[in-house]
C-alpha cells in the first residue's frame, strides 16, 4: 500500500509541476522533467512486480509405470445346452504376468457375451470381473432362451496391446422332439425346379434325425416353394398339417455357378436358401443361406457329395443353432 501511494504522490507532483511552466522553454524542460518521472515510475512499478509473490511450480509427478506383459489363457470351456437350460459349468479364463510368470491378481477383465437376440440378430453386452489370487474370472451367463452359435470374449490390456481370448457360446433349440417337416425344393442345372422327391430334403432329414429330432419328415409344396410367397407357403402347410406339426423347414437348393472338372475331379457349387416357420403362428424362427462344393469322380458323384455330406449336415447345424 505505501508503494502504490507513492507513486500516486510522485503522478500528482509532475502534474502541478508541468501546469506551472508556460514559456516554450519552460515546456522543454516540462518534458525532460515529465520523462525523468515516468523513468523513476517505471523502475518504482517493476520494483513493485519483482516483490510481489510469484506463483510456485508444482513438481513434475513421475510417469506412471509401464503395464505388465499379459496373457489370458482358457479355462473351463462349458458343453452346448438347449433352450432354458443352464450351462453345467461356468466359462472361465486365467491371466499370467509373463513378465514374473505369476498369476495376476487382482486385475479387471473385460467379459463380451450374447445378451438377447430379435430377429436373428445377437446382441452382445459386457461387463467387467476382477482376478482373483489364481489369477482366475469366473462368468456366469444368466440367459439361455435364445438359441445361439457364437462365443464368449474375456480380454485385458497389456504392454503389447489388448490380450484376448474366446470360449463357444452355444445353445441349441429346444424344438427337437415337438415335430416338424422339410418342403425343399431342388433345382437342376437348368434352372428349372425337380418336381419328384427331393434329394437335399432328405439329406436335411437324415442329418437332423441323426442330431436327435424325432417326429418330423419330408412334405411337398413345390409350387408354394417355387413362387417363394412365404404367405402361400404357410397357408399350404397349415391347410394340410395345422397344429399337428411344431415347425416347417421350407426352401430351395440350386446350382450355384457351373460344374467343373480338373484332373479328374468333379466339383458342383450348391446353395441352399432355408427358411424356418412356427407353424402356430406363422411367425418366421430363423433364416439360413448354405453354401457348398461337392466334389467327385464324377458329375453324379460330386452332387451327392454336394447334397449328403455337405449341405445336409451344415443347414442341420445352422438350424439347431439358429431355429
Amino acid at each position: 500500500m505505501i508503494k502504490i501511494s507513492f507513486i500516486s504522490m510522485l503522478l500528482v507532483f509532475c502534474m502541478i509541476f508541468s501546469s506551472c511552466l508556460t514559456t516554450e522553454e519552460a515546456t522543454g524542460s516540462n518534458s525532460s522533467l515529465e520523462q525523468s518521472a515516468l523513468t523513476a515510475t517505471s523502475a518504482i512499478v517493476s520494483q513493485a512486480d519483482e516483490s510481489a509473490p510469484q506463483p510456485v511450480a508444482e513438481p513434475e509427478l513421475p510417469p506412471p509405470p509401464p503395464l505388465p506383459n499379459f496373457s489370458l489363457q482358457v479355462g473351463k470351456t462349458p458343453a452346448a445346452i438347449r433352450v432354458g437350460q443352464s450351462f453345467k459349468t461356468n466359462f472361465t479364463a486365467t491371466l499370467v504376468n509373463t513378465d514374473t510368470n505369476m498369476a495376476a491378481e487382482g486385475i479387471a477383465v473385460t467379459v463380451t457375451y450374447p445378451a438377447s437376440k430379435e430377429n436373428a440378430t445377437i446382441s452382445f453386452a459386457t461387463t467387467e470381473l476382477t482376478t482373483d489370487a489364481a489369477g482366475t474370472v469366473t462368468f456366469t451367463p444368466s440367459d439361455t432362451s435364445f438359441t445361439c452359435n457364437s462365443k464368449i470374449t474375456f480380454s485385458v490390456k497389456s504392454r503389447a496391446g489388448t490380450e484376448a481370448v474366446t470360449i463357444p457360446y452355444q445353445v441349441k433349440t429346444d424344438r427337437y422332439n415337438k415335430g416338424g417337416n422339410i418342403a425343399i425344393v431342388d433345382y437342376g442345372l437348368t434352372g428349372n425346379p425337380i418336381r419328384d422327391n427331393s434329394r437335399s430334403a432328405s439329406a436335411l432329414l437324415t442329418a437332423l434325425i441323426r442330431n436327435g429330432f424325432s417326429s418330423i419328415g419330408n412334405v411337398d409344396f413345390v409350387n408354394e416353394v417355387h413362387s417363394g410367397d412365404q404367405a402361400k407357403i404357410y397357408q399350404a402347410a397349415y391347410n394340410l398339417i395345422g397344429n399337428n406339426s411344431n415347425f416347417l423347414i421350407y426352401g430351395t437348393v440350386k446350382y450355384n455357378g457351373e460344374v467343373t472338372q480338373k484332373d479328374g475331379v468333379f466339383y458342383t457349387p450348391l446353395i441352399g436358401d432355408l427358411t424356418c416357420l412356427e407353424m402356430k403362428t406363422g411367425k418366421e424362427l430363423f433364416h439360413t443361406v448354405v453354401e457348398v462344393v461337392g466334389t467327385g469322380s464324377s458329375e453324379w458323384a460330386a452332387l451327392q457329395n454336394a447334397r449328403m455330406d455337405l449341405f445336409g449336415p451344415q443347414a442341420a447345424e445352422a438350424i439347431i443353432h439358429g431355429m
